[in-house]
């Protein structure tokens, strides 16, 4: 077996006995048959894959030795899919395996579990909480299978985050590959993790204004609008743009009760706000702004 297929069986095993146990490192070490240095690796590299510091540990009671377990909130009930059987066929695992039931069920089980790890990283552990704790603590992250819709690619991105925008739905990072600073969009990454590597460019950093709307410009490049907006228009604003504020106006009609007054730093995001709702929005300004819904529209028509 290679070195790194050894690597992840113990990985695996590892998340399973401290999701349902404590032991000391002595204990883990003897277990698994490695040293002290690779138990803290193996640390670090289930922290990568469920939670920063979701390893606890507490005082064996009338010893100086730690107890280490994985913290109650990101445990892994993995136990109901890998039986002992197929742990002892895992641990000695080769290419070619004469029980040949047991080999495609593990490898049937393998992919479950890694389905399981991918949730429990992409909805039980948010990917915001993830990007702010970074922050924080100043490490570097990984965004997984990102999606990108302008090259039309799937692939990791390892950056620097700044700060999260559009209602925690967007980030403003430095891309260590390309040595940009771009903006991510959350929901088109697989998954965050926290490599821990601290950041070193912020140097390199510049302000940009990010408007309520998703995008982002050079400061000084913003564009002041405003628009009137009935009770829908208004409802919808807030549940889809929640840093959008809105005044409510009089109006003797009482349909247009409210308006946004505000800057953007393009017309895109307003403007697919304003398409979608085209009967619910008015006295919209400024004319540069009509001018783009036009052409938008237009475009619809060809």
């Amino acid at each position: 077996m290679t070195r790194d297929k050894k690597q992840i069986f113990r990985i695996i095993r590892m998340i399973q006995d401290l999701s349902r146990s404590e032991y000391t490192r002595k204990e883990l070490e003897k277990r698994y048959g490695v040293g002290k240095t690779q138990i803290h690796n193996d640390f670090l590299t289930i922290e990568k894959l469920l939670y920063p510091e979701c390893i606890q540990s507490r005082t064996m009671s009338g010893s100086r030795a730690f107890l280490y377990s994985i913290d109650d909130k990101y445990k892994l009930n993995i136990n109901t899919f890998l039986s002992r059987e197929e742990e002892k066929v895992l641990l000695s695992a080769v290419h070619q395996l004469e029980q040949e039931e047991v080999y495609h069920s593990i490898k049937r089980k393998l992919k479950q579990f890694s389905t399981q790890i991918w949730t429990q990283i992409t909805t039980d552990l948010d990917k915001e909480n993830k990007i702010a704790f970074a922050v924080t603590k100043g490490y570097c992250i990984s965004l997984r299978d990102y999606e990108a819709p302008s090259t039309n690619t799937i692939e990791d991105y390892e950056i620097e985050p700044i700060k999260l925008f559009d209602g925690g739905r967007r980030l403003y990072a430095y891309d260590l590959k390309s040595k940009q600073l771009l903006d991510f969009k959350l929901t088109r990454a697989g998954a965050v993790e926290i490599t821990k590597q601290e950041i070193k460019h912020q140097h390199l950093y510049q302000d940009r204004f990010h408007d309520a709307f998703g995008w982002s410009c050079e400061i000084g490049k913003e564009i002041p609008i405003q628009f009137e907006m009935d009770r829908l228009a208004g409802r919808m604003i807030q549940e889809n743009y929640p840093d959008v504020k809105i005044t409510s106006i009089h109006r003797i009609d009482g349909v247009f009760i409210y308006q946004y007054k505000g800057k953007v730093a393009n017309y895109k995001g307003v403007g697919r706000f304003v398409l979608s709702l085209p009967s619910h929005i008015r006295n919209i300004q400024p004319q540069s702004l009509r001018d783009y819904l036009l052409d938008q529209m237009g475009k619809y028509l060809v």
